[in-house]
């Protein structure tokens, strides 16, 4: 019982300080934040004081086999850790960050709201209780997008309708489900992908990878960069949603469905296609926190890409760049947020030499940039050989090829974004800077350490964190499942890849002259440059194109309309007026009448003597 009560306060006390700070706001200084410290570094203990074990809730609730139902065991509490852990560095990452921002107690309330959300999410174990909590996210993702100073609210629709959209599919296909399996609940859920099973599967999978943020639902991410908070966008398309589209993916593929090869061949397709185009769009971007967000659409794709393979190595590695995104790609935002406190820009254009003015933050740049470009032997580099193994051994090696490219292209932007901001000439009014406030420097510490700890010790998160999480009833091959640092071919692969990577970014450097422009000999190629085109003015852009495909189909309608509204308040009145006034012809005289007669008469024997002749 014990066990069963900590396990509902993970969800229902971060709920209650988020309502808290939403309905109280305090003029006291450091008051929200300290509380926000001290009970998200609770909610680690209570992580921690539950691992290990297997606890069940079941409340009955609303009939109709929709009860309260929560399960903590492995692949919940390497999730529920990750969302604790994410949540506390955000908030001390806020501290300094969101200090001056007038609605900051709005920030904390959502903060701790969606870490409760989340935390339901992951740890339900009815379909329905699940859709509340992943539903509920979708507030808390559209109120922390309009805390920006900008112009957020414009985007923040777009990411309400984009993910809503996406979460009516997987609404749908949990009603499949339930009907298919008989139940709702989670756990006992086993289904083949036959017939009307195969489309329950494909309706979930689009609600996970959209919530994930994998193409084609990935247009919101860039927009929220430029309009949303930082720290929201380090929390939410950073960490928090690649955790729970991911979780749902794996479960959707190991757990809930047996994969047929149509379908892996699908997702790893997917997972293909979101690693290309979102790393060539994050190539040329000329602003930290939009080629960041690029970013965090293609490295879904490597996860995906894991999943899609079907084979233990593939899924393992998949969930494990999963865990090392949260690492590396929060820890680069974080990065982006200390410089833009310190020099109230991230226009590369405006940035440079920052490497002596602010040396912890270029470290921790330099250790979580080598994690996502794959430098052995950081954590990238492992997550990513493992599912360029996987993709080898899926029989498709069109895959692991489009894995090594985006990795090209994935260092090549990173050697820019690093020589523009760290390099170079720093201009007047930055030379002045320096590191930003302990409270943001420490978090973005803690996450580099990671990246390095995930990588030199590897054996851990794979042995202790990953197999135990992954080890499904339909997924018994999780044991054979092991990784070798040394000068495998993939290693000759991966130093390749960085070395194409080095080279063209020197060639970049030399045409250009400066690291700003070292991606623009690429943006400029004549096959390419059309497309680079039509992608930055929203071609590509499915809610752009949409509503002008929305406002074309409107106006035509309304044309519709009138043409109906003339037919019906014009013509039938003149049609009908004109034959009333036919009345007037009927005078009542016989005279009348008899001439008529005779002149139809006349009219008939001369069109049948013109016709007969």
């Amino acid at each position: 019982m014990m066990n069963q009560n900590i396990l509902m306060l993970l969800i229902i006390l971060p709920a209650a300080v988020g309502l808290l700070f939403l309905a109280i706001r305090t003029k006291f200084k450091y008051f929200q934040e300290s509380i926000s410290l001290i009970i998200a570094a609770y909610l680690i203990y209570l992580v921690i004081s539950l691992w290990g074990r297997n606890i069940s809730v079941n409340i009955p609730w609303a009939g109709f086999g929709i009860n309260l139902q929560f399960r903590f065991y492995a692949f919940s509490q390497l999730i529920t850790a990750a969302i604790a852990i994410i949540t506390f560095l955000i908030a001390l990452f806020s501290i300094k960050f969101m200090e001056e921002h007038p609605r900051k107690h709005v920030f904390y309330g959502l903060l701790f709201i969606t870490e409760a959300m989340a935390m339901g999410a992951v740890l339900a174990n009815n379909l329905v209780v699940m859709l509340f909590f992943w539903e509920s996210i979708l507030i808390t993702l559209f109120l922390m997008i309009n805390l920006g100073k900008e112009n957020p609210y414009r985007t923040g629709l777009k990411a309400l309708i984009i993910v809503g959209l996406s979460d009516l599919c997987l609404m749908l296909g949990i009603a499949i489900v339930g009907a298919q399996a008989q139940t709702l609940v989670m756990s006992y859920i086993h289904l083949s992908t036959t017939g009307i099973n195969a489309v329950a599967f494909i309706l979930m999978f689009i609600g996970a990878m959209a919530k994930a943020g994998a193409i084609p639902f990935h247009n919101w991410i860039p927009d929220a960069a430029n309009d949303g908070p930082l720290p929201f966008m380090a929390l939410m398309p950073g960490a928090l949603e690649k955790l729970l589209g991911i979780y749902l993916a794996v479960r959707i593929s190991f757990d809930f469905f047996t994969l047929t090869e149509g379908l892996k061949l699908t997702i790893m397709t997917i997972g293909a296609v979101s690693i290309l185009l979102a790393v060539m769009m994050a190539l040329i971007q000329k602003d930290f926190k939009r080629l960041l967000s690029y970013h965090a659409i293609s490295q879904v794709g490597y996860m995906l890409l894991g999943i899609g393979t079907g084979t233990a190595i593939g899924a393992v590695g998949g969930v494990f760049h999963m865990l090392n995104n949260v690492l590396y790609k929060s820890g680069l935002f974080l990065i982006s947020g200390s410089i833009e406190k310190q020099t109230g820009t991230t226009d590369l254009k405006m940035l440079g030499g920052l490497r002596r003015r602010m040396p912890v933050t270029f470290w921790c740049f330099i250790i979580t940039a080598c994690s996502i470009a794959g430098v052995p032997p950081f954590n990238g580099f492992i997550s990513k050989e493992m599912i360029m193994e996987g993709a080898i051994k899926s029989g498709y090696h069109v895959f692991f090829a489009v894995a090594a490219l985006g990795a090209v292209f994935t260092a090549a932007s990173f050697l820019k974004l690093g020589h523009a901001v760290f390099f170079g000439k720093t201009p007047s009014e930055l030379k002045k800077i320096k590191d930003a406030h302990w409270s943001m420097v420490i978090p973005t510490v803690i996450l580099a350490l990671g990246c390095i700890c995930f990588g030199v010790w590897y054996r851990f998160p794979l042995d202790v964190l990953l197999k135990p999480a992954l080890a499904f009833s339909l997924f018994p091959q999780i044991n054979t499942v092991h990784f070798t640092f040394g000068l495998s071919e993939l290693l000759w692969v991966t130093i390749i890849v960085l070395s194409i990577a080095f080279f063209n970014h020197l060639l970049g450097v030399k045409l250009s002259g400066s690291g700003f422009g070292a991606s623009d000999h690429i943006h400029q190629l004549k096959g390419l440059k059309p497309i680079y085109d039509l992608a930055e003015a929203q071609g590509f852009d499915i809610y752009v194109q949409g509503r002008k495909i929305g406002g074309y189909l409107a106006e035509g309608l309304f044309k519709v309309d009138r043409a109906v509204d003339w037919f019906y308040q014009t013509l039938v009145p003149w049609v009908a007026w004109l034959f009333s006034s036919l009345r007037r012809l009927h005078t009542g005289l016989f005279s009348t009448y008899l001439a008529w007669s005779l002149g139809g008469l006349i009219f008939i024997l001369t069109y049948l003597a013109w016709f007969l002749r």
